[in-house]
């Protein structure tokens, strides 16, 4: 695993001892209500700490592994899942198109209980509307610089 510094040692102790529905729980309340913000455009960080501490900027990619991370460190089974959330329906045929900027990041932890996988999203509880609305929501608010325009 990663190093845990000192700092995220003692944040995570309060977690120890739950039950991994418990900790789940916990931690996404802590990403909704702790001053979390969505962007594409995030400032640099140098850590996990860095991220999680101080700036608490960024997108599915630094939610998803910085969960995955925390799971980790607390010895629940977690692992990053990449793919594709939305797409735009075909007005003429039946299909569906996705494009890069529909790709999203999200976790599954091993539920130790049930003894299987589960999804959660930590993004959705930092910006539920990048989730509703898809990629295409962030195109038209000018963020295109993944495009090159």
């Amino acid at each position: 695993g990663i190093p845990i510094s000192k700092r995220m040692q003692e944040f995570l102790k309060s977690y120890q001892g739950l039950k991994d529905g418990e900790v789940i729980s916990r931690l996404l309340s802590h990403f909704s209500n702790g001053g979390f913000r969505y962007s594409l455009q995030p400032p640099p960080t140098n850590s996990l700490d860095d991220f999680f501490f101080q700036t608490k900027t960024g997108f599915c990619e630094h939610y998803a592994a910085t969960m995955a991370s925390l799971l980790r460190a607390l010895k629940i089974p977690a692992r990053v899942v990449v793919g594709f959330q939305g797409g735009t329906p075909s007005f003429l045929e039946n299909y569906i198109t996705v494009r890069g900027y529909d790709a999203h990041a999200w976790i599954e932890y091993y539920d130790r209980f049930a003894k299987r996988w589960r999804r959660v999203d930590p993004t959705a509880q930092v910006n539920a509307d990048r989730l509703a609305q898809g990629g295409q929501s962030y195109l038209n608010q000018g963020t295109s610089w993944l495009w090159g325009s």
